[in-house]
């Protein structure tokens, strides 16, 4: 666990660095890795209830927020510039669009830049640092798998609430919630994987499918609403022009609803999977809780070398 924040933190602060400079992959990565932390956190909290680990987890809560409009920008006018070299809409109202979402990239930026680096960033990193050094070695045994085990339940009983509030009819705040709660359910599910050494890559891939839609349309419905904030004091030959762009999003994110729906039922049963199947198996293994190395959440090697050291612990066992 204690190498787990460690290596995150190292990968968060090399994000940041980037991030201040503009880099939009930084940001992205920056984020990111907020995100990974927020779920270690709470079982470091276990591990160590002194060490502020639940500070340190509300404080990346805000720089997650504070980077949340940065990072939807980057994506709008990234997506936009794709789907304008596809489409042959009106190059005045293309350009109209284009100018007023970096103009609001730029203002966005500037909003968050101090809270990117200097003395912020430095206290962030600092605790991070010092709670990798109090948690130490692993949680008492079996604390950090009924921790994980704990949440990813957690998780997964918000993905089906939010599955059934959304219902069919596209609504888009109740499908952004639902996009919420897989994002978050996928970041247990990675780190239960890892931590345990879980054979369930095929469930995170999964997962990642339906996450990847519902990402999209909030996207483009974001993206929506601000090609037509942009319409604000164009000419009226414009504006209409640039609402022409609008609708064709709009239609864009009802193909892309109607995606859902179609694996509206998968999606559910992967969040019982994870609730039950996975959570067992968590709990149930008795592996010891491995070391996430430099590459972070995600290292296959990890996991195989946890495996590979369970079993000579079995065979020991058996020789015995």
């Amino acid at each position: 666990m204690s190498d787990a924040i460690a290596s995150q933190t190292a990968l968060l602060t090399a994000a940041l660095a980037r991030a201040r400079r503009g880099d939009a992959r930084g940001v992205h990565q920056a984020r990111t890795t907020s995100r990974r932390l927020r779920e270690l956190l709470p079982v470091a909290d276990v591990a160590a209830p002194r060490a502020g680990a639940l500070r340190a987890r509300r404080e990346l809560r805000r720089l997650t927020r504070a980077l949340g409009t940065v990072r939807e920008l980057d994506v709008a006018i990234a997506e936009f510039g794709g789907a304008a070299s596809r489409a042959a809409w009106d190059r005045t109202a293309v350009r109209t669009v284009e100018q007023s979402l970096l103009a609001e990239r730029d203002r966005a930026f500037a909003d968050v830049a101090h809270k990117l680096g200097g003395a912020d960033g430095d206290r962030l990193r600092t605790r991070l640092d010092a709670i990798a050094e109090l948690v130490g070695g692993d949680p008492a045994p079996r604390v950090a798998e009924r921790t994980l085990a704990r949440r990813l339940r957690r998780r997964a009983s918000r993905v089906l609430a939010a599955v059934e509030a959304a219902g069919t009819l596209y609504a888009p705040e109740q499908l952004h919630t639902v996009r919420i709660a897989v994002k978050k359910l996928r970041y247990s599910l990675e780190i239960a994987r890892d931590a345990g050494a879980l054979p369930i890559d095929a469930i995170v891939t999964s997962l990642k499918r339906q996450q990847d839609v519902l990402g999209r349309l909030h996207d483009f419905e974001t993206l929506a609403a601000r090609v037509r904030a942009s319409a604000v004091g164009a000419g009226r030959r414009t504006a209409l022009k640039i609402e022409e762009i609008a609708l064709a999003l709009d239609r864009e994110c009802r193909e892309l609803h109607a995606t859902f729906l179609g694996h509206r039922d998968a999606l559910s049963a992967l969040a019982a999977r994870a609730s039950d199947e996975v959570a067992r198996m968590l709990l149930g293994r008795g592996l010891p809780m491995i070391r996430i190395g430099a590459e972070g959440v995600g290292g296959r090697q990890a996991r195989w070398r946890a495996t590979r050291e369970a079993g000579r612990a079995a065979h020991r066992t058996d020789v015995r």
